[in-house]
């Protein structure tokens, strides 16, 4: 799995990860939890995020500035309104938006689950 999301970022960093069908969220992180929503065990470093709504398995390329990051959506959330992505602590350290909390952050659907 860590190598084809690796290989799927080579491929996108190749084009302009930032395309017409992205669109600006604001995003969190958080660093707890044992299992998601999906059963899965939660790994706060790994490049996952929650969302309310997209299917689990859906796979986003996320950009914040000249950063970029593959992220699975395999949990659920936020749950506070404004924010449509929960990144873990790993998504958000590749995007360099530890400090401040939030990020607004442009997100593409890459695959979108069944």
């Amino acid at each position: 799995m860590k190598r084809l999301l690796a290989a799927m970022l080579a491929m996108s960093l190749m084009t302009s990860p930032v395309t017409a069908d992205a669109r600006t969220v604001l995003a969190s992180w958080y660093k707890h939890g044992k299992v998601t929503a999906n059963g899965e065990r939660f790994n706060p470093d790994g490049l996952t995020a929650a969302h309310k709504k997209l299917p689990f398995g859906t796979i986003l390329l996320l950009t914040h500035g000249a950063k970029s990051v593959i992220v699975r959506i395999k949990d659920r959330g936020p749950f506070i309104k404004g924010r449509e992505l929960d990144l873990s602590k790993g998504a958000a350290e590749a995007l360099g938006c530890i400090d401040s909390g939030t990020c607004r952050i442009d997100m593409k659907i890459i695959e979108l689950a069944k």
